[in-house]
């Protein structure tokens, strides 16, 4: 059975503990980061969102999320 991105994303995030948009959706093909990380909020895992600015190719300042797991729910 195939996992779904929500568990792909947490597995993520057991074993590099962080997790950004580009990397989600590079490795997993998942979209809708956010998304996946309020659900798995939503299931009692306490996430971090790291924020930070950044130029883009074009040289341009963004702003950059990333996800850090804290705590797994019980």
């Amino acid at each position: 059975m195939a996992k779904t991105q929500n568990q792909m994303v947490l597995d993520h995030l057991r074993k590099h503990g962080t997790i950004n948009l580009v990397t989600a959706y590079n490795e997993y093909g998942v979209m809708a980061l956010h998304s996946r990380i309020s659900n798995l909020s939503q299931a009692g895992h306490e996430i971090e969102t790291i924020s930070h600015t950044q130029k883009n190719r074009f040289g341009k300042s963004v702003q950059v999320y990333d996800y850090k797991l804290v705590k797994e729910a019980k």
